[in-house]
């Protein structure tokens, strides 16, 4: 499957980013059933930046907290070349195990994941590993509003 140029990752905090330096805590997979798909691969939601109205639906989602509606991604929204996301899919630790794909839903045409399969003992570490370089090769495109 052929994807846009880079995704986007909406960033919940503005803690999260510091200038064009993302944090690492962006990108780590959580491991939590409601972020795992059929087979227990975890998932992290993105945005395929293929269209002008990509990014501008990841800053008009919403959450309720305390029954206030706020943005979702106070941080603002980060950009992920694809071309790095296949050089890691790559990489001796994680090929075959990262990837990722396109899952619209109803309500955004754009969304997809980065997938990283089980990893058995070693799976806190390989997460780190890839949440280190997902973050240095991520940009802030869209700073907090």
């Amino acid at each position: 499957m052929e994807f846009a140029k880079r995704c986007l990752r909406g960033i919940p905090s503005p803690d999260q980013a510091k200038g064009e330096r993302l944090s690492s805590d962006l990108f780590m997979f959580s491991g939590e059933k409601a972020n795992m798909n059929e087979v227990g691969s975890s998932l992290q939601s993105i945005n395929w930046d293929d269209h002008p109205d990509a990014i501008q639906q990841l800053r008009s989602q919403k959450i309720t907290k305390n029954a206030v509606c706020q943005c979702r991604f106070k941080g603002g929204v980060a950009a992920i070349p694809t071309a790095d996301l296949e050089l890691i899919a790559k990489d001796r630790i994680l090929e075959g195990h990262f990837g990722c794909d396109r899952q619209p839903l109803p309500d955004n045409p754009f969304h997809g994941n980065l997938v990283l399969e089980q990893f058995g003992s070693k799976k806190g570490s390989v997460i780190k590993y890839l949440a280190d370089f997902l973050a240095v090769h991520a940009s802030v495109v869209e700073p907090e509003s």
